[in-house]
C-alpha cells in the first residue's frame, strides 16, 4: 500500500483535524525528506501528533527494524549465492 493510499484511508472522526499533517506530508514528500514523510504517515495513522521524545523512541525502533530486515536480506542473498555456487560445482 502506498503512502498516498494510507493517507487517504483516514478514519472519519479524524478527517477535519489532519489537514495540517497532510500538508506537512506533501511538503516533505516533495522535498525528499523520508524521515518527515515517515513521521507524517505515522501521525496520520495515529490521528494525532507525536511529541519529539515519542518520535525519537519510535524512530529508533524503526531503524532497528530496518537494520534487522537488511541483515535478513543479506543472509538470504549469501545463502542463495552459496547454493548457486555449490550447484555449479
Amino acid at each position: 500500500m502506498s503512502m498516498a493510499s494510507i493517507l487517504r484511508t483516514k478514519s472519519s472522526e479524524a478527517e477535519g483535524s489532519n489537514s495540517h499533517r497532510e500538508e506537512a506530508w506533501r511538503h516533505a514528500a516533495q522535498n525528499g525528506n523520508k524521515e518527515a514523510v515517515a513521521r507524517a504517515v505515522i501521525e496520520e495513522r495515529l490521528g494525532r501528533s507525536l511529541d519529539d521524545d515519542t518520535w525519537q523512541r519510535m524512530r529508533q525502533r524503526l531503524i532497528e527494524f530496518v537494520v534487522t530486515l537488511k541483515r535478513w536480506n543479506e543472509q538470504e542473498k549469501s545463502a542463495s549465492a552459496e547454493a548457486k555456487s555449490n550447484a555449479a560445482n
